[in-house]
């Protein structure tokens, strides 16, 4: 059986249905914060099931807790180390507020039972144009001068197959319910009311060349020998580290996207701190899918290493990223 965990960071209370997904075969590890209602997680008394204080990720990640430091979402890099060092060969990156939905068990248990298609060509994919009906929506990390209303399309340089196959899949995106990952633009221009979409049993497997923006909201990492991307930067904001983590990845990885498989019950959020947050996004994005392009070394520290080179994050996130890395590979060499 796969070892499989489900790795999640919080800073409040812990909800019920976090717990109710230890039923689908994931271990859990949550990783606290100093915020963090330490009691009330500890005592969740359930196998396969790990919160990790301040002081136990300090004990089991020492170097790597003191460079990233609290208060930020970047804690999160300690679960996926935790759960790499007990085995983990497949990982279910996700939040607090977000669950996998009863009616998409079947297919994220069995990929291949879905319906396959390719996305080919060069440039910018929007999912929601695959999986709905609304030319309107678009996912937070998308070029913004892609979303005037008559760009909301499948550009020309873009083409979708069908293809009977299951393509090898390294990194599956899932688009969520209720509360899709949209940025804050779209929140304050279009509107933030739920959203109710079906499981899509559809799976889109997206070509090199081929980019659309990713997320820790509801990903599923599948290829161990590629877990070295999953860290989330530490020294940019907080609504970009994210997006910025899966540019990084899908140029490295096969990448593919489902539909509404997970669901969200939003936490709080100002849109107007989100849109702050996210100012480096809508202004970075573009610049850093191009220098993607043109590294040619795949080692994480490296990519950093051009990424400070062109001002896109600072000194301090090449030494974590170097950190991070290296104790990725030390954990899965043994």
């Amino acid at each position: 059986m796969i070892n499989r965990w489900i790795v999640i960071t919080s800073v409040y209370v812990p909800r019920t249905e976090i717990i109710d997904q230890l039923s689908i075969g994931y271990s859990i590890v949550v990783v606290g914060d100093l915020k963090t209602p330490h009691d009330l997680w500890k005592e969740i008394n359930r196998p396969n099931f790990y919160y990790l204080s301040p002081d136990e990720q300090d004990f089991h990640f020492p170097e790597l807790s003191k460079a990233i430091g609290f208060g930020t979402y970047a804690r999160k890099n300690i679960g996926y180390l935790f759960a790499i060092m007990n085995g983990a060969q497949s990982i279910w990156d996700t939040d607090d507020d977000t669950y996998i939905r009863d009616g998409a068990i079947a297919q994220l248990n069995d990929i291949s039972s879905c319906q396959q298609y390719m996305v080919v060509g060069n440039g910018y994919f929007n999912p929601y144009i695959f999986f709905t009906n609304d030319t309107k929506m678009w996912p937070r990390g998308y070029p913004l001068r892609l979303v005037s209303a008559d760009k909301l399309i499948l550009s020309k340089d873009l083409d979708i197959k069908s293809d009977g196959s299951l393509k090898s899949i390294d990194i599956l995106q899932t688009l969520v319910n209720l509360e899709p990952d949209v940025d804050a633009i779209y929140r304050m221009t279009v509107g933030d009311s739920k959203t109710d979409f079906e499981i899509d049993n559809r799976v889109i497997h997206l070509d090199k060349g081929v980019f659309a923006p990713g997320n820790t909201q509801s990903t599923l990492w599948i290829n161990p020998a590629k877990l070295q991307y999953l860290y989330i930067p530490r020294w940019v904001s907080f609504r970009f580290c994210d997006i910025l983590k899966m540019y990084i990845a899908q140029s490295r990885v096969n990448f593919s996207y489902a539909g509404f498989w997970s669901e969200q019950v939003r936490n709080p959020h100002d849109y107007m701190v989100d849109f702050e947050s996210e100012v480096s996004c809508y202004l970075n994005t573009e610049s850093v899918v191009k220098l993607l392009s043109e590294v040619q070394s795949d080692s994480l520290s490296d990519i950093y290493q051009m990424l400070y080179t062109n001002e896109i994050c600072n000194a301090q996130e090449v030494e974590t990223a170097m950190i991070f890395e290296d104790l990725i590979k030390r954990l899965q060499n043994g």
